[in-house]
């Protein structure tokens, strides 16, 4: 199998693009394309599809107006003569496409395309008998056109390895101008599937995703990424890096003016719906997703199923544990479980003498006496609560009495009789908690779980308060909702997410002022504003400035926001009209805006959705959220640890493109001129 790598596109520089965007995507704008295509190598392996990607890129880029110039199986002197024709066009004005597929590769760090004469007998061949990249870069650069994109469909493994000192497969990282957008159908410096069909797996994507009206080339990326991830489960991971404004292949399409009267929609089957919530969990190892789906459907085709599971994985999380009671729970739970022989093992090994836990309760003298004990601390810093109280009730005789914790957070009370209790555990300024156990004669049993934390009375919801550097944050309470959608493959699969615990979140996007006052410096390319969102910004730059605020105790501690306190966040309104709440491609005119000049959400939050795509902790995966957390933190396992996800959409974006569910990732280093952030904080 032939390997195919990276595809590169390079746009020029920011300052004419973000000058010129309106220009370049008008249909009358003269737009420019050489595209060749090699495969009848003489001196190295043939290839069957650079050929076919060419032809049918050629054709494609005339229906979108381009004027093409095009060369297949071409030779190094008729090479560099198209490019320089192709320089001399330029000149003249008008946005310039250059594509090659065929053969290509790095030496000392320049990439080479490859003629079909080459002879590369050795490493310092590759040179004289190749094109140096750079060469049609320059042209590019010489023009000052406005804008150029350069696609290289080049990457495949060396064909001259055992002639180099020290092969590599792919290409080297572009050494574009800055302000340049450059993506590669993988990472520098790897390999990717050529495919079988007609055409290389990337490039029939981009075929595809280029002729659909009214997707900047921004948007475009993103979906050729999600479909050439899932094709090939996430082995070959599309990269960007990106400071361009907006381009457009294909022109918005106009509006309709009348509804599809004869649209029709027709609803899932429930029984389709049952299928697919199994499908989510049911490789699951958290006992609560099947109580959840139990409750759910729970006379469905699966559910005897998921009350199989749901036992396993109950055991699974207490058969470690060395707290009896939770093996009792257990049992209790289960009465015919089929792990309960282990169970009673497992009490025996901790030193209770058992066969079954009804027959050890009405064996026992009940007039023994047992103990509770446990700890009490704040669930935000850790820290053990003096004085918190507890009571315990006895659920048969409604007897009660009270213990109450030590300045270490510790209390016990013995000489309660054996039954089963409702323990009540509160403190000034916390919320009260309960919980229900057992307690068995002449043993002592720690209060679950251990230890017992108790969250702070939250403050109500939209309550907002500004930091040490002046950033204003806004409280969201605890909840669940529905995340994710079925637009795209890493936005799938629907499900519930619980977010436990009350956050903090910036009620705007950080501006310039703010991160010049923490960092020192304003990478933006929108300058001289203030309360513009800071752009520009990498992820290592997002986490560097919350470094900073952290080093500031200043009672917060400061993190970017989860992938889903972001959405959960972003959810706070869906009522309001787009333009009402959101700058992107159709109102922002090309460039950032001053946070807060749109509607808030109804969490009180501004510009969730446009002005800049803002940074969030998790890595992103392309098998979308398989496997990912339900209780709101962030994914840090899953997936390519440098590469991270974005959300929200930008000022360049496409309405629909903005949407909570929205996803885009980039490589954490990278920079570009349509990401920003907000940070999200809780109370120390």
């Amino acid at each position: 199998m032939n390997l195919l790598v990276c595809s590169t596109l390079v746009f020029g520089q920011p300052d004419r693009n973000l000058e010129r965007d309106k220009a370049a995507n008008t249909q009358s704008t003269k737009r420019i394309a050489l595209v060749i295509g090699n495969g009848a190598y003489t001196g190295a392996p043939t290839l069957k599809n650079p050929p076919n990607d060419a032809r049918d890129m050629a054709a494609t880029l005339k229906g979108l107006g381009f004027e093409v110039t095009s060369g297949i199986d071409v030779k190094q002197r008729d090479f560099k003569k198209l490019i320089r024709e192709f320089g001399q066009k330029l000149k003249a004005g008008g946005s310039g496409l250059f594509y090659y597929a065929g053969h290509g590769v790095q030496s000392k760090g320049r990439n080479y395309l490859i003629p079909i004469d080459a002879e590369v007998m050795s490493e310092a061949d590759v040179e004289d008998t190749g094109v140096d990249l750079s060469l049609i870069l320059n042209y590019m650069d010489d023009a000052a056109n406005g804008l150029n994109i350069v696609i290289l469909d080049a990457c495949r493994n060396n064909p001259f390895a055992k002639s180099f000192r020290l092969a590599t497969g792919g290409l080297a990282q572009v050494d574009a101008p800055t302000g340049t957008l450059i993506a590669y159908a993988t990472a520098p410096g790897t390999v990717a599937s050529d495919g079988a069909d007609q055409n290389g797996l990337y490039t029939s994507e981009l075929l595809k995703q280029m002729q659909v009206p009214g997707q900047s080339a921004t948007d475009m990326f993103i979906r050729v990424r999600a479909e050439v991830m899932r094709k090939t489960a996430g082995r070959q991971v599309p990269w960007e890096s990106s400071s361009l404004g907006a381009f457009y292949f294909s022109a918005p399409a106009a509006p309709k003016s009348e509804p599809d009267i004869n649209e029709t929609v027709v609803a899932k089957d429930p029984a389709a719906i049952e299928r697919e919530g199994w499908s989510y969990i049911k490789d699951s190892k958290d006992p609560n997703d099947f109580r959840d789906f139990l409750k759910d459907f729970p006379s469905g085709a699966n559910a005897n199923n998921a009350k199989i599971k749901l036992e396993q994985a109950t055991w699974d999380s207490v058969k470690e544990s060395k707290n009896k009671a939770l093996i009792h729970a257990y049992m209790e739970e289960f009465s015919d479980g089929v792990n309960r022989p282990l169970a009673k093992i497992k009490l025996r090994q901790l030193g209770e003498a058992v066969t079954d836990s009804a027959v050890a309760v009405n064996s026992r003298d009940l007039s023994v006496t047992g103990n509770f004990v446990g700890h009490i601390q704040d669930k935000a810093n850790n820290q053990p609560i003096a004085g918190a109280r507890v009571v315990f009730t006895n659920l048969e005789s409604n007897a009660m009495v009270t213990a109450v914790a030590d300045p270490g957070g510790n209390f016990a009370k013995d000489s309660l009789k054996p039954g089963s209790y409702k323990i009540e555990v509160s403190a000034d300024g916390y919320v009260l908690r309960e919980t229900k156990q057992k307690l068995y004669a002449a043993d002592t049993y720690t209060v679950l779980p251990d230890p017992f934390e108790l969250e702070r009375v939250p403050p109500e919801t939209g309550t907002s308060r500004k930091d040490f550097y002046g950033i204003d944050l806004v409280y969201i309470p605890p909840g669940q909702f529905t995340m994710g959608s079925n637009k795209f493959p890493d936005e799938k699969p629907i499900r519930k997410v619980t977010i436990k615990d009350g956050f903090w979140i910036g009620k705007f996007e950080v501006t310039q002022e703010q991160y010049q006052k923490v960092m020192g410096t304003n990478p933006s390319y929108f300058k001289d504003c203030p309360r513009c969102p800071v752009q520009n910004v990498s992820w290592m730059d997002a986490t560097a400035f919350v470094k900073k605020l952290n080093a500031a105790n200043d009672g917060f501690q400061y993190s970017l926001p989860s992938e889903a306190q972001w959405e959960y966040a972003a959810r706070g309104d869906a009522t309001a009209a787009l333009d009402q709440t959101t700058w992107y491609k159709d109102n922002s005119g090309g460039k950032t805006h001053p946070v807060g000049e749109k509607k808030p959400n109804l969490f009180g939050l501004y510009d969730m959705s446009g002005n800049v795509w803002e940074w969030v902790q998790d890595i992103y995966n392309g098998n979308g959220y398989f496997g990912l957390p339900t209780d709101g933190s962030p994914n840090l396992k899953i997936g390519i640890s440098t590469l991270r996800v974005a959300r929200g959409g930008g000022f360049g974006s496409l309405g629909r493109d903005t949407s909570s569910d929205r996803r885009h990732m980039m490589r954490s280093a990278e920079r570009d001129a349509n990401f920003g952030f907000r940070v999200a904080a809780r109370i120390k």
